[in-house]
This record gives C-alpha cells, sequence and structure tokens, in this order.
C-alpha cells in the first residue's frame, strides 16, 4: 500500500468517528437549562397575608356617636313649643324651646345618642350627665355602646327634667350634655362591664347640641 493510499483510509476513518459521535450527541438526553433547573428547585411562592382589621380608635367614636337633645314631641303643648335646627346632614344643631304660663311643673329634655358604627368588637362606654347653665342635673347617665350603623333602631335615649331642684323658672336657660367616653380594648365583652366605674385609656367626650329654653311671661 502506497502513502497516498493509506493517506485517504485515514482521512475516511476520521469522518466516520465524527459522524458517529455527532450522532450519539444528537440521540442521548439533552441537558436542562440553569436557569430551568434553579426554577423548578424553587418553592411555589405563598399567597400574601392578609392584612390584620384595623381597630378604631377615639376619632371613630367622636364621629360614630351622634349625640342630640331637644324636648320629645310629646311634652309640645299650648305652652311648650320647639324649634329644631338641622344641619345639610340632618343633624340637631340647636332647639329653642319658648314656654309659656302657666309653667309646667316638669319639662323633659331627651338625649339620644345614635352609633353610626358597630362597637361590637371594642365597646364604647358612655357616661355623663345633662348640664343646665353648666350646673349637672341629676342622675348621671351611663350606657354601653356595641352596635350601630345604618341597619336597625340602634338609638340609646335618656329622659333629663330640667325643672328639678328650681324653685322658680329662670328668664331663660342653656342646657346640653356632656358625656365621658371610654372606648374599651379590642375583643373585650360587654358583659361584666360596669358603665358606671369602667375607663380606659383612650377616652374623648362626646357634647349634644345646645338646647335654649326661654319662660315668656
Amino acid at each position: 500500500m502506497n502513502i497516498r493510499t493509506l493517506f485517504w483510509l485515514c482521512c475516511l476513518s476520521l469522518s466516520v468517528t465524527a459522524a458517529l459521535i455527532a450522532l450519539s450527541a444528537c440521540s442521548g438526553p439533552k441537558p436542562e437549562p440553569p436557569m430551568a433547573a434553579e426554577s423548578a428547585a424553587k418553592p411555589a411562592p405563598e399567597a400574601p397575608a392578609k392584612p390584620a382589621e384595623p381597630g378604631l380608635n377615639v376619632g371613630d367614636v367622636e364621629a360614630g356617636v351622634v349625640v342630640s337633645a331637644t324636648v320629645p314631641p310629646e311634652e309640645v303643648s299650648a305652652q311648650v313649643s320647639v324649634d329644631n335646627m338641622e344641619t345639610a346632614r340632618k343633624r340637631l344643631s340647636m332647639a329653642t324651646v319658648t314656654v309659656k304660663p302657666p309653667y309646667p311643673a316638669k319639662l323633659t329634655v331627651r338625649v339620644t345618642l345614635s352609633p353610626q358604627v358597630s362597637f361590637e368588637k371594642e365597646p364604647v362606654v358612655v357616661r355623663g350627665k345633662l348640664r343646665r347653665d353648666e350646673q349637672p342635673i341629676e342622675p348621671e347617665f351611663s350606657t354601653i355602646v356595641t352596635k350601630g350603623g345604618p341597619v336597625g333602631d340602634s338609638s340609646i335615649k335618656y329622659d333629663f327634667d330640667v325643672m328639678q331642684g328650681l324653685a322658680a323658672p329662670p328668664d331663660t336657660m342653656l342646657v346640653y350634655a356632656r358625656f365621658d367616653v371610654y372606648l374599651m380594648p379590642k375583643g373585650t365583652p360587654p358583659t361584666g362591664l360596669d358603665p358606671k366605674t369602667v375607663q380606659s385609656d383612650r377616652h374623648t367626650e362626646l357634647i349634644s347640641n345646645p338646647v335654649r329654653i326661654n319662660f315668656v311671661k
């Protein structure tokens, strides 16, 4: 065999070997891309935790409990007339009462607490008195507010006699209700709370609209 023939045989052998190697590479398992392998190794992301429900504060109580005061309809007579002034939101802003002789021995001013939001999870304790020309009138009023909102009648009413303790009616008097208000911690059960004594660090005041009572001669 001459050198030329040997050279061609070597070249042919190399070509066959290269073809076999290429065929083996194509038929074997393909390696997984690095990024795909990394993604498969990572656990599925967890769903975001539900944010905690925010609690109430004293500002919510001040805006969420409307306190109004006026002479109730059953007290209106030929001697007693009432002019109630309301805001654009239908809230009582002022009540003017005119009383003619013979003056009644008793004259009721009704104070109404109207909760606008629910206080079931954080009860509210309301405690205070009606004031006549800045002097408190007995008895003290105290209650626990839990429910509220537009569904159902959740209003709380209390009547005060503005004539008690008077030897004679004055020409005029100004009365209004002023209450200390305590917002209880979240989750406090209302049962067991004594509204006459219980207190809280979250404290504010609620004041009703004024009621001007004029006794005409």
